[in-house]
């Protein structure tokens, strides 16, 4: 179910909370630094824009593992996931936007999730008809932000 409240989605809206998912990081001031960290700024999001079919998995690879975003049930659902590859447990949330982190209307998941090495988390919003384009964040231990690549239906 949409919500346009909430302190990830006000974090998100400050856009130098809002990072790219890619091999470089930098820990937000502040924060106590985890295996997956990002931050930059809203000119550093997705430069580029993948088309993707329905049901097929885009992914962005990150230090310890990837974080993956597709479109299900013809164009009418987002399925995002997280590959954790190594580093200690993190608690983990999952939200997408319609359009894109900086612009468009956010669909959070039901609350948080643990995920340690070896293992996969995600999250399905059925029936939730994103428009053309969408873009997948994570937020990591409540403090850091990864935004995928958007992808938009091709």
């Amino acid at each position: 179910m949409a919500s346009k409240t909430g302190s990830i989605f006000s974090a998100v809206a400050m856009a130098s909370a809002i990072a790219v998912a890619s091999p470089a990081y930098a820990a937000s001031a502040g924060s106590k630094p985890t295996e997956v960290r990002a931050l930059s700024t809203a000119s550093h999001q997705a430069a580029t824009t993948r088309l993707l079919p329905d049901g097929v998995w885009h992914c962005d690879g990150l230090d310890n593992g990837q974080l993956c975003i597709r479109f299900i049930n013809n164009y009418t659902g987002v399925d995002e996931r997280y590959d954790k590859r190594s580093g200690d447990p993190i608690s983990i949330r999952f939200l997408y936007y319609d359009n894109s982190a900086a612009s468009g209307v956010p669909h959070s998941d039901n609350g948080a999730v643990t995920i340690a090495a070896n293992q996969s988390r995600s999250f399905a919003w059925n029936n939730t008809y994103p428009r053309q384009c969408v873009q997948g964040v994570m937020s990591v231990n409540g403090v850091d932000l990864i935004v995928t690549e958007r992808i938009c239906r091709s």
